[in-house]
């Protein structure tokens, strides 16, 4: 039998009717394929040279990845679909795809998770009906999103925002290693964006009334005066900040703008001099290595239920820990002996 590349994975893809719930596909061929049947994971990771385009047509996907250079998409009948992940960072040149990519994010309305990239953030706004997706992700409970939190990528960060009006979770990925397109800055004006205002900052309908949970981790750069209006959120429960230079000054801001906060996790955060958390409703505080704390930590939050501190020996100021159930105290990254003996015991 002889046959092309395309035609024998169509074939391949044709006589697995019979996938378990969990069958996985990854799929390298030169040519435009198209997935039936049971599939519910699929993943296209790298396939360069799909120069014909991708068409998609299985009823019950509930999983899809795709990470690799831009492409043309046909969906059809994806109303099963729960999460997906879409990664153009491959791409090398700047290009008007806005409408690909939001016709993308149209066919796959029905999700409930969805993972951005940075190339997203940037290309979206030369969508011709930005800036924001109609009819809205209404399902959409998880975004995350991939980023270097450069100013290219405000619009696209506010087209998310807009386009998710019931988002419960935010987790922002911070990396200095993607690629920012100058062309950008020609097809939008930056200078007047929101982030940037010290004034009004637009109303999203998510951070006003339904999102609970934030995450924001990345090793480079520092949480900004942008992040810290960026983030303010009334109805926020849960803040978690990983591998962030940030400064007292812009925490106390943030935490001032989250006033319904119950758990708070700081790991391996630097440049902060001292902690002060009063949150009235915080329930779990976790502190793990963050090393700059020399001036102290001081806690007055009743309703604490949790503490957990891991890290080198510190000042603590604590006050109104009558509800505290659990602690979890790690002093073991201290490297010297010291006579910190009265210090722990009025910890305890």
């Amino acid at each position: 039998m002889c046959c092309s590349t395309s035609e024998l994975v169509f074939w391949l893809v044709t006589i697995c009717y019979a996938f378990a719930a969990d069958s996985v596909v990854n799929l390298y061929t030169p040519a435009i394929f198209r997935v039936v049947h049971r599939l519910r994971t699929l993943a296209i990771d790298k396939c360069w040279s799909l120069e014909n385009g991708i068409g998609i047509e299985t009823p019950k996907l509930l999983f899809f990845k795709y990470s690799g250079p831009m492409n043309g998409f046909l969906i059809d009948y994806l109303n099963a679909l729960v999460e997906a992940d879409l990664d153009f960072g491959f791409e090398a040149e700047f290009g008007e795809y806005g409408d690909i990519l939001y016709n993308l994010l149209r066919d796959i309305g029905c999700i409930r998770v969805l993972t951005v990239c940075s190339y997203m953030l940037q290309i979206i706004s030369t969508a011709e009906e930005y800036p924001m997706l109609k009819p809205p992700l209404y399902k959409m409970r998880h975004l995350i999103m991939k980023t270097a939190l450069h100013i290219n990528e405000y619009h696209g960060i506010s087209f998310f925002l807009f386009s998710c009006p019931r988002l419960q979770t935010l987790t922002i990925h911070i990396s200095s290693s993607t690629t920012i397109f100058p062309e950008r800055e020609a097809t939008l004006s930056l200078v007047d964006h929101e982030f940037l205002s010290n004034g009004y900052i637009m109303v999203y309908k998510c951070l006003k009334r339904t999102l609970k949970v934030v995450n924001v981790t990345g090793f480079k750069g520092h949480l900004n005066e942008m992040v810290s209006q960026f983030i303010n959120f009334s109805a926020l429960t849960s803040l978690s900040l990983a591998w962030i230079q940030l400064s007292t000054t812009s925490f106390n801001a943030l935490l001032s703008n989250c006033q319904l906060l119950e758990s708070l996790s700081l790991k391996r955060c630097w440049n902060l001099e001292n902690l002060n958390i009063s949150t009235a409703r915080l329930r779990t505080l976790v502190i793990n290595k963050c090393w700059s704390l020399e001036n102290g930590i001081g806690i007055e939050t009743q309703k604490l239920l949790f503490f957990k501190y891991s890290g080198p020996m510190n000042g603590f100021r604590i006050d109104y820990l009558n509800a505290l159930g659990e602690a979890d105290l790690d002093f073991g990254f201290e490297a010297e002996f010291g006579e910190y003996g009265d210090i722990l015991y009025d910890l305890l």
